[in-house]
Formats: structure tokens, C-alpha cells, sequence
């Protein structure tokens, strides 16, 4: 069975096989809300006879970045059958020079309280260079595409533009599928009863975020995981 390895040589998309027997999940936008993300894991007991497809955007905005990221390569290194793919912060930070302040912040907003992926010389960890530089744009399954902020239906072929699949800010959804398969997406931010109903309808392509780190918002601040088999959605509310 293939699996993400950010070892391996860079490859702009996986394909994977679904596992028998294997319950499969969807999780986006976590944004260094890491209890939140733990909790989670829990609450759909996931485990190594699992697949997980996570959508991008695993640090900024909430205050334990690192710890999501080292969660996700622990699981990797663990042989867990998890699939991340690259998400908009993420290739802020891999890009971004590190220009500190004199308290240690960085400057660029996007990458505040990220230090801790730079040692002492402002270099960014190798660790964490190679986990962020492999990330592949998106990933497909018999069934499913995953692509952070989805695609620009607009193209003639969506899956050539890769720099769309993490910035691209319409919201484009569809009641048909694509491909004749779903895609799902995070990036742009939902209601819990928009995401609710999208889920319940099928529809051919839809968001999952719900702003996890906006907790203060009485329509956000949950982090979801999508049963891609049933259907089901398992909310998370923001405990970090």
C-alpha cells in the first residue's frame, strides 16, 4: 500500500488505493490547535487499520503549530496510513525568509510563532524543511480528490494548476462531482449547518472548515472529520 513519504522524491500528487476494511477520514485546517486535532484522533478512534487524508493548513493562527506537525510526522514514522497535503500556510512558511524581531517574533504575519521550526542560525529544522517541501498539491482515490483550497472548475483541466489548489478563493462548489468523483477541500471558512447540509445533500464538492481557531464564533470553532464511506461528520469543538 502506498503511503506519503516525505523521505521519498517530491511528487506533486498521490494516488492511493483505499484499504480493506479501513475506515477513511478527512480532516483540514487545523491551524496548531493540537488538543483540538488529539481529541479528535480520539473521538474516531483512529488507528493503524485507518486512512487519514489531512487537507493543509497545519500551523499558524493557533499557539501549538509544532505540535500538530510532529503529531503528523510521528504518525508517519509510525507506519499510520496518513496523507497531508500542502496547504497555503505551509508554503508561506517553507518560502518566507526569517526576519526576526528583537523579542524573537518573526516579522512576516503569516509565520508568527514559528520560531520553533528555526534553529539558532535561522535556518529552518531539516526535519520539518523536508516535511513541508514533499507535501504533495493533491491527492486522489478511486472516489475522492483532496486539494486544500480545492480546484478552479473554470480551467479546461483543474489538476494542471497546482499553485490554484492552495489559493485559489472562490467558492465554487458543485453539485456534480468531478471526474466523477467528490472533492473535498478546506481553505475557505463554512457555517457548521452550511457544512452539515453540504454533507447531507452529497454534494460534488465542498469545504470541511469550519475556522477551528475562531472558538469565539458561535458558527465556528470546531474541528471536523468526514467519514468518507458513510458520510458521517464528527465535530470536535476547539479545546486549546
Amino acid at each position: 500500500m502506498k503511503n506519503f513519504n516525505y523521505n521519498a522524491d517530491f511528487s506533486p500528487f498521490l494516488k492511493i488505493e483505499k484499504l480493506k476494511n479501513a475506515n477513511r477520514w478527512a480532516i483540514t485546517d487545523i491551524h496548531g490547535c493540537f488538543e483540538t486535532f488529539n481529541e479528535l484522533l480520539n473521538k474516531i478512534n483512529f488507528s493503524k487499520n485507518d486512512q487519514l487524508f489531512l487537507l493543509g493548513d497545519y500551523i499558524n493562527r493557533g499557539s501549538k503549530s509544532k505540535e500538530v506537525v510532529d503529531k503528523i510526522i510521528e504518525l508517519l514514522d509510525n507506519q499510520y496510513f496518513v496523507y497531508p497535503i500542502r496547504g497555503n500556510h505551509e508554503e508561506l512558511l517553507r518560502n518566507s525568509k526569517p526576519q526576526f524581531y528583537e523579542d524573537g517574533m518573526l516579522r512576516n504575519p503569516y509565520t508568527r510563532r514559528q520560531k520553533v521550526f528555526y534553529d539558532e542560525n535561522f535556518q529552518m529544522l531539516p526535519q520539518y524543511f523536508q516535511f513541508f517541501s514533499k507535501l504533495p498539491y493533491f491527492v486522489e482515490t478511486d472516489d475522492f480528490y483532496f486539494a486544500h483550497a480545492g480546484f478552479n472548475f473554470l480551467r479546461n483541466n483543474p489538476l494542471e494548476y497546482f499553485d490554484e489548489m492552495i489559493w485559489f478563493r472562490e467558492r465554487e462548489y458543485r453539485v456534480e462531482k468531478f471526474n466523477e468523483k467528490f472533492v473535498i477541500q478546506g481553505h475557505n471558512v463554512e457555517s457548521l449547518e452550511f457544512i452539515k447540509n453540504c454533507v447531507a445533500e452529497k454534494m460534488g464538492n465542498f469545504s470541511i472548515d469550519n475556522g477551528c481557531f475562531a472558538r469565539r464564533n458561535p458558527e465556528l470553532g470546531n474541528l471536523l472529520a468526514l467519514n468518507l464511506d458513510s458520510f458521517e461528520l464528527i465535530i470536535q469543538k476547539n479545546i486549546d
